[in-house]
This record gives C-alpha cells, sequence and structure tokens, in this order.
C-alpha cells in the first residue's frame, strides 16, 4: 500500500500540506469590504481569523485521534507535536478574532467578554466567548504552567477541547450578512461540522475499545523493586504484530486510561508479547494488581525510530537509555550474536561513574 510504503518525513510533509491547503478557503469565502476603513478591515480580518481558529481547532481535535492517525503514521510522537504547536500558537490568532470584533465596532475591551442575552445575535455570541473562555483555560494549562500540573490533572483540562470545538462551531451560524447570505460559507461550516461528528464516532468508537485488540495476561514477573514485565496473548485471530523498538497502548477496562508501553519481545509463534513498566503512578500501580487472566484492550503498534537502524553485524550501534528507558531496544540488543559492550553509570552527587561489561 502507497501508506505503508511512504516514509514518515513524507508522511508529515503531507500532513502539511493538507493542513495549508484546508486554510485556503477561509480567505477566499468572504467578501472584501466595499468601503475601505480601519474598522472595516478589522472587521474583515477577524472573519478570516475565526475561520483559521475553527480549522485549526478542528484539527486540534483530529489529530488527537490515535486510532485515525494510527491508520497513517506509524509514529505518533511527531503528529502530537504538530498538534502541540497547533494549540500553543494557533491559540493566540485566535484569541485576536473578538479584539479586532471589538475594535471594529468602536466598544470597549469588555464587549467581547462580557455575555449579553438580549438578541439572537448576541445569544449566539455567547457561545464564542464560552469556547473562546474555555480555550484559554486549555492554552494556559498546556502552555504556560504545564510543567507545573501532573499528567492526570492536565489531561481532565484537555477534556475541555470536546466542548470548545462545538461551542465555536455553533457560534458562527446567524451572525453577519455573509455568513447568513452566502452558500459556499453554509456549505463549508456544514463540511466542517460533518468532521467534527465523524471525528467524535470515531472517538466514541474507541472509548468503547470497539477498535481495540483484547488480550489476557500471562504472567507478571517483579524484575527490580519497582520494574516489573507482563506477558501479554492475544484472545482472538486479531493480534498485534510489533516489530523492535515499538510501542502499544493498554487499557485495562472500558473507563480506563491509556497509557503507551514498549514491547520487549513478541513472539511471532505464539503472537504473545512482553511489555515491560515501572511502577511510579496511579496507573502502574492498577497495572501491578493484574492477575492472570485478566483482560487488557490494546492498541498500536506505533513508533518508528529503529526502522533505519543497521544491523549488519558490522556497523558500531550506540544505546543510550536510562532506568526502564532501554525497554525500546532491549530485544534487538539482546538478539545481537557478536561481541557487545554494556556501560553501566550511576549518578553520584554531580558526577557519572561508570563500568564496562563484555558479553
Amino acid at each position: 500500500m502507497l501508506v505503508n510504503s511512504m516514509k514518515e518525513h513524507s508522511k508529515r510533509a503531507a500532513l502539511y500540506a493538507a493542513i495549508s491547503i484546508s486554510l485556503v478557503p477561509c480567505f477566499g469565502l468572504l467578501t472584501f469590504p466595499s468601503v475601505v476603513s480601519p474598522p472595516s478591515l478589522a472587521l474583515y480580518a477577524s472573519a478570516i481569523l475565526g475561520y483559521i481558529g475553527l480549522v485549526l481547532l478542528l484539527w486540534m481535535y483530529v489529530l488527537g485521534t490515535k486510532s485515525v492517525m494510527g491508520l497513517w503514521f506509524t509514529d505518533l510522537a511527531p503528529v502530537l507535536s504538530i498538534h502541540k504547536w497547533i494549540g500553543k500558537y494557533g491559540v493566540v490568532l485566535i484569541a485576536i478574532h473578538p479584539l479586532l470584533i471589538t475594535y471594529s465596532y468602536g466598544e470597549s475591551l469588555l464587549y467581547s467578554f462580557i455575555p449579553k442575552l438580549d438578541t439572537v445575535a448576541e445569544r449566539h455570541i455567547l457561545l464564542g466567548q464560552i469556547a473562546f473562555w474555555l480555550l484559554i483555560i486549555i492554552w494556559i494549562s498546556s502552555a504556560v504552567i504545564r510543567d507545573k500540573l501532573s499528567w492526570r490533572t492536565w489531561k481532565y483540562f484537555h477534556f475541555v477541547t470536546y466542548v470548545c470545538l462545538p461551542f465555536a462551531l455553533l457560534h458562527v451560524l446567524d451572525l453577519g450578512s455573509q455568513e447568513q447570505t452566502h452558500v459556499l460559507i453554509k456549505a463549508y461550516l456544514l463540511l466542517l461540522g460533518l468532521v467534527l461528528l465523524t471525528f467524535s464516532l470515531l472517538r466514541m468508537r474507541s472509548f468503547l475499545n470497539l477498535d481495540r485488540t483484547r488480550y489476557i495476561v500471562v504472567s507478571q514477573a517483579k524484575l527490580t523493586e519497582s520494574d516489573y514485565s507482563l506477558l501479554l496473548r492475544p484472545l482472538t485471530s486479531h493480534h498485534l504484530t510489533p516489530k523492535q523498538g515499538q510501542y502499544v497502548y493498554i487499557k485495562l477496562g472500558y473507563l480506563s486510561e491509556d497509557h503507551p508501553f514498549s514491547v520487549v519481545r513478541y513472539d511471532q509463534a505464539t503472537d504473545e508479547m512482553v511489555l515491560a513498566y515501572r511502577v511510579f503512578g496511579m496507573y502502574t500501580k492498577e497495572l501491578k494488581k493484574l492477575q492472570a487472566n485478566s483482560t487488557v484492550f490494546l492498541s498500536g503498534p506505533y513508533g518508528s525510530f529503529m526502522e533505519e537502524l543497521v544491523s549488519d553485524g558490522t556497523t558500531p550501534v550506540v544505546y543510550l537509555a536510562g532506568g526502564i528507558g532501554i525497554t525500546p531496544f532491549a530485544s534487538h540488543h539482546a538478539a545481537r550474536n557478536y561481541p557487545r559492550t554494556v556501560a553501566f553509570c550511576r549518578q553520584s552527587q554531580s558526577l557519572f561513574s561508570c563500568s564496562d561489561t563484555d558479553t
């Protein structure tokens, strides 16, 4: 297939192109003001930025849908990087939208932020105000104080995005003469709504584990005081086939979070796989409690950072890992049937000491 034959960087280039092309209609749908003045130009620019904001919000929503992005990308990390970039800088463009409207109407800075309910138009504006404040909450939690929040707290804040986008889309309806009369604008908004509905259904499908593969726990093994390995076997003939260095997402139930874990080993004969993890937070504590024959739900596999690794037995290869971070290439390292050197390093205050072991 074409998708499988493309390199990851080519897929990313195609994604950048798709995002750019989707923004083009934002510049061509609106009629340039017949009377050129600072207020009319500000209103025209605010409308363009509003549509750009809608499209970028939709792309954030789409890029965050792992079950769909995984069909195109082997490695989700660059996709999530684009998702974060849009969230960090795209919101700044969206924030300019109400400021330009306030200026064009000659109102005070509070005009676009204080809700009013007297007219139908003002009630539609209220939907946009709700979307704006929700977006500000998301932006602050992700771009300003992310390092001060736990992963779980940040994720719950991030769920606000699911509410923000429908409010932003609905608030456009019946606002402005062009939006009410221009057929192409109505068709464009309908298309955005259909895309939102489609990906919402796909997200619901993933939430219900309909796109995941059921596995049972064969056994757990304690590696160190805090590190464990988990042996999993597929329940049906449908199974995942991870390559060396890849990872899978695992859910412990229908209402569980899903977290990524590297595949330490995959047995092609039995389709069993081994995951390794370190007990650190709430999720891994629950993972540790899994007993034999417990059912879990897996999706993936993802990851491509070892695809171009040369392993001809003569080319030197250097692996760098800290603690449980060795899991992505543990099987590749163990499979090498020629001499290798392992350096164990430990930190003592500000100094590192290392010792070598030939194997």
